[in-house]
């Protein structure tokens, strides 16, 4: 195990928490390689006492990012503490190794957990689940667990008012049927009124992919790929769009907007993106251009 993880509330009895292994992109050389990194979360309100280990290795240094957040860690007995007072994406790096790294993200506690015995709710508990592609309709809503591993896809086709949301992880196997030839974990189709919020989500192509569709919110979702042309979130011909709070370490571009490709044609307006963690291993931590419809161009605005 790369590292140990435990938590308390000040001055309270420490508690592990699982840390799961997840693969980045190491694109330093002429030929991109996978890297073993690790990944733990957790919820906390008040303020967390954090005490991590790495039984394996032995360091001189630590470093936390994003930097701007200022955190300095005591190092006690090969013991690397530190404390929050709120929520944070961090990088737990030992001598300046980004790519056999600590993502541990510390969130808030959950404020809605929806009734796994409502027949619109798609509930999935702690474990694993294989799922393949699941195709969700107009109405529903889908919540993974802490806990939860949702081995499949999200496909949302021609459909509205869908949410997604929980602290569990969808993990894309990569093969569940293709939809347009491609099998992106989550992807959001000529729909409107759709929002993902909070789930980790590990993929083999893109994260997300929102084609022709309006009113999307992606808020406070994490993400970690490492192969050829794993997008992080791509928007194509659509509008009012918000991301929100996300991490996305990628293997190619974080977040690109787009125009025509594929289906999908027409202009793409209002997009924001704010209060992100963008960490593009390969390629760009935003894209805009690239794709568009020479006979009847695109606006990107």
């Amino acid at each position: 195990m790369a590292f140990i993880v435990k938590v308390r509330n000040p001055g309270g009895v420490w508690k592990a928490v699982p840390v799961y292994q997840v693969k980045v992109a190491d694109g330093r050389g002429a030929r991109t390689i996978t890297q073993e990194s690790a990944m733990a979360y957790f919820d906390f309100s008040g303020r967390v006492e954090i005490a991590i280990t790495a039984p394996a290795r032995e360091f001189s240094s630590v470093h936390i990012r994003p930097f701007s957040d200022s955190i300095e860690p005591v190092v006690k007995h090969h013991i690397i503490h530190l404390g929050l007072d709120r929520p944070r994406n961090l990088s737990i790096e030992l001598d300046g190794d980004r790519f056999h790294n600590l993502q541990l993200f510390a969130g808030s506690p959950e404020t809605t957990v929806p009734d796994k015995a409502d027949t619109n709710v798609v509930y999935f508990g702690p474990g694993v689940h294989d799922t393949g592609t699941v195709r969700l309709t107009s109405g529903k809503r889908v919540y993974l667990a802490g806990g939860a591993v949702v081995e499949g896809q999200f496909l949302i086709d021609h459909q509205e008012n869908i949410g997604i949301s929980g602290r569990g992880i969808l993990l894309q196997s990569g093969r569940g049927a293709a939809h347009g030839g491609r099998r992106d974990a989550l992807r959001i189709d000529f729909s409107r009124n759709v929002t993902v919020d909070d789930i980790i989500v590990i993929p083999n192509t893109y994260t997300v992919l929102i084609g022709s569709s309006q009113n999307v919110r992606i808020r406070h979702i994490k993400s970690m790929s490492c192969g050829g042309n794993n997008d992080g979130i791509d928007v194509f011909c659509s509008s009012d769009v918000v991301i929100d709070g996300v991490f996305m370490r990628n293997s190619d571009d974080c977040i690109a907007i787009y125009g025509h490709r594929w289906g999908y044609y027409g202009n793409t307006r209002d997009v924001t993106v704010r209060h992100s963690i963008l960490w593009a291993d390969v390629a760009h931590p935003i894209l805009v251009g690239t794709h568009g419809d020479p006979v009847h161009p695109d606006t990107l605005e």
